[in-house]
């Protein structure tokens, strides 16, 4: 009769406790997605300003981790949006100003010393980034993938990446020959 009260109070403890965690993990469950939801809606809000105030027409966006592209064919306009904790950094590129687009990694290497001969013993891929070559030669770098992020997700970025650089490129080419022309010999 004793052992069956003690293993009735001894579950009952159980219960209890199992019960605790189970709400406590409920609990920070509910706060991340808050956390989250209010994150976006942020993240939204500062979208919808920039297409407001730039009058862009957006055909297609898309966010990978805590960047944002968007594609304007009508006015031929690259957004490009990094929500960064204190200030989000905005790049607006106009389409005829570009000359090409490519994804590119950005590479640690690390060496070892052996023999006095260093060789190479790792690889990390630090950066994934759209590298955006203007008519003037200068470079634009989007980044959309970096080392401080984690590593999840690389092969879903990198074909993201190439995806975006190939739809640029798509678009440069698709832009109206006859202003394009016009547009070159005015920055040329």
């Amino acid at each position: 009769m004793a052992k069956n009260i003690f293993m009735t109070s001894t579950l009952f403890t159980a219960a209890i406790i199992l019960g605790a965690i189970f709400i406590f993990i409920v609990f920070f469950i509910a706060l991340h997605k808050k956390k989250h939801n209010k994150k976006l809606e942020k993240q939204k809000v500062i979208f919808t300003d920039l297409v407001w105030k730039n009058k862009l027409e957006i055909s297609e966006k898309e966010n990978i981790n805590s960047y944002l592209l968007a594609l304007d064919k009508i006015n031929f306009v690259l957004l490009y949006i990094h929500f960064k904790e204190e200030k989000e950094e905005v790049e607006l590129i106009d389409l005829w100003r570009i000359k090409a687009a490519r994804a590119v990694n950005e590479d640690n290497s690390i060496y070892e010393q052996k023999k006095g001969k260093s060789l190479l013993v790792d690889k990390q891929i630090t950066k994934i980034q759209l590298e955006v070559l203007l008519h003037d030669m200068t470079k634009v770098n989007l980044a959309l993938y970096e080392y401080q992020e984690g590593i999840q997700d690389y092969m879903f970025i990198r074909r993201r990446a190439n995806y975006w650089a190939e739809m640029i490129n798509s678009q440069i080419k698709e832009l109206p020959q006859s202003i394009k022309k016009a547009a070159g010999k005015v920055q040329g």
